[in-house]
């Protein structure tokens, strides 16, 4: 019989549980954070955290059934609401690795908040049952998590990281950000009021706009 036990607890992936705890953790007491020092330690645990995950070593599932998931609806949209409500206007960013951008004449937005919350219910599923310390179980949570890291996360997190790069080495002040798109989730009649034209998504559709031939009268 296979030695589940010293598979499972091999260095890698010890390492990776304790980079994907530091992130799950950061995202759950992400309000307690200014949106500077929280978009500076994305820009510093996501790359640490997609390292560690290809280190992940490659072992073979042991039962069929479904693996139990741990992270609620409700679980998902409280880290999801965390997230974006600290983002605020730059949570959104144009997603050029989507199969609708092919086929859009309109840019692809995407979500830095949802990216960063779909990884988190993967990784909080695969430390919830690496945490029983049943050798069967953890060895078949780390066999799905690098297959959600190869098919699904993975690039999520790469996506996001290149909209945190972006925002973190730009020239804007997030000391000052404003509150007016929380205003305007509130109060839907007061969208028009707020000004986008500094965000990603207007600025990438004003350049689209440019490109686009004039048409005849």
């Amino acid at each position: 019989m296979t030695d589940f036990h010293d598979a499972v607890y091999q260095r890698n992936i010890i390492e990776f549980v304790a980079v994907a705890k530091e992130y799950t953790i950061f995202l759950e007491t992400a309000d307690k954070f200014p949106k500077p020092e929280f978009v500076e330690k994305l820009h510093k645990v996501l790359p640490f955290l997609y390292f560690k995950a290809t280190l992940l070593p490659d072992l073979h599932n042991t039962y069929d059934d479904v693996i139990e998931k741990y992270v609620t609806e409700e679980d998902y949209l409280r880290i999801k609401a965390i997230t974006e409500q600290k983002l605020g206007q730059h949570d959104a960013y144009v997603e050029e690795f989507n199969e609708a951008f092919k086929y859009s004449d309109e840019p692809v937005a995407a979500s830095i908040s949802e990216d960063l919350t779909d990884i988190y219910q993967d990784i909080k599923d695969f430390i919830m049952l690496y945490r029983m310390g049943t050798d069967e179980i953890m060895n078949d949570a780390v066999w799905e998590c690098r297959n959600n890291f190869k098919m699904y996360w993975g690039q999520k997190l790469v996506n996001s990281l290149r909209a945190i790069h972006h925002l973190y080495y730009s020239e804007e002040d997030l000391t000052d950000e404003s509150n007016k798109v929380s205003q305007a989730k509130e109060d839907p009649d007061n969208f028009d009021n707020v000004d986008t034209s500094s965000w990603i998504i207007s600025q990438k559709q004003q350049d689209y706009n440019k490109d686009l031939p004039e048409e005849e009268e």
